[in-house]
């Protein structure tokens, strides 16, 4: 992400795709609405469309239904502003590559006054 260069970044793990063609540019609009949005969690689905509930990051794992304000995400899908994310020098490396890194991201993040919204809109 640090040599990215546009506004937003998506990130979506490598065996993923975005299920219809609006998906990139609804993600976007979240980002052009909002200048405190920080981080947007992308619904995950599994390859016969059904949400993945262990992805959910929360305690109940409740299916999101409407924008939802969230203190987490899951790095299997998710679109950060590109300037937060640097500003806050990025996932700490120290922790495990493949766990750990979003909740401490995004404890940082919140602290800076940036907000989260989890959106079953984009997928």
């Amino acid at each position: 992400i640090f040599a990215a260069t546009g506004d937003v970044c998506i990130s979506i793990d490598d065996d993923a795709v975005f299920l219809d063609a609006e998906s990139i540019s609804r993600c976007m609009t979240y980002f052009a609405r909002d200048e405190k949005l920080g981080c947007l969690a992308l619904r995950i689905v599994d390859q016969y469309g059904n949400i993945v509930k262990k992805l959910i990051p929360r305690r109940d794992r409740n299916i999101i239904t409407a924008d939802t304000p969230g203190a987490n995400f899951s790095g299997t899908g998710f679109a950060v502003r590109r300037s937060m994310f640097t500003s806050l020098g990025g996932f700490w490396e120290k922790l495990n590559p493949y766990f750990g890194e979003e909740p401490e991201f995004c404890c940082r993040a919140l602290d800076s006054g940036w907000a989260i919204l989890h959106t079953p809109y984009v997928n």
